[in-house]
């Protein structure tokens, strides 16, 4: 019978990544790609593991991350994702 009881201490929380704004400032010529980039950034986000730490951010600025005008939109909304990543679980 006691088997078949629930644990009464809950898990621990994992740390949520939610965002409430993305802008992203691309270089000219980005223009027709940059809401498809920004969705796909939003989306790699979401997809990778859970953040290392609970943090209110107001605002989160990169470094300048070097982009190519013959990459792909996921190949640079990766780049960004882990970018912000590496921001967020490095203590900015």
């Amino acid at each position: 019978m006691a088997d078949n009881l629930r644990s009464a201490t809950p898990p621990p929380a994992v740390p949520v990544l939610s965002v409430d704004t993305l802008a992203l400032t691309l270089p000219a010529g980005f223009e027709r790609r940059a809401a498809r980039i920004g969705r796909l950034t939003a989306e790699a986000l979401a997809a990778s593991p859970p953040t290392a730490r609970s943090a209110g951010i107001a605002q989160l600025r990169l470094t300048p991350q070097v982009v190519q005008a013959h990459w792909s939109d996921r190949r640079i909304a990766v780049q960004l994702a882990q970018a912000i990543r590496q921001r967020i679980d490095g203590g900015l």
